[in-house]
């Protein structure tokens, strides 16, 4: 998590994922979404998602998107500067 020290936030906010035209936000109206729970990575990845990161099913043709927030973490995909962003 990034920590701001400056009175003008909105001045240094990073490219946030909500805003970036690859983000995935799959609440659709679910009554368990609860975005804390996973037990693997401490939220829920299966609602906030990356469009650019993820796995595909060869037999049945399913994509298996990244977390968004495990795609921002890792400086390899995306990281905390939002390599990948674009706005939406």
């Amino acid at each position: 998590m990034l920590r701001f020290f400056n009175r003008d936030i909105t001045k240094k906010l990073p490219n946030l994922c909500i805003s970036c035209k690859h983000f995935i936000d799959n609440k659709l109206g679910d009554d368990d979404y609860d975005p804390d729970y996973d037990h693997d990575y401490g939220y829920n990845n299966s609602y906030t998602q990356c469009k650019l990161f993820g796995t595909i099913d060869l037999v049945k043709g399913e994509i298996e998107y990244e977390c968004a927030k495990k795609v921002r973490e890792n400086k390899d995909l995306c990281g905390e500067t939002g390599k990948y962003y674009e706005s939406k």
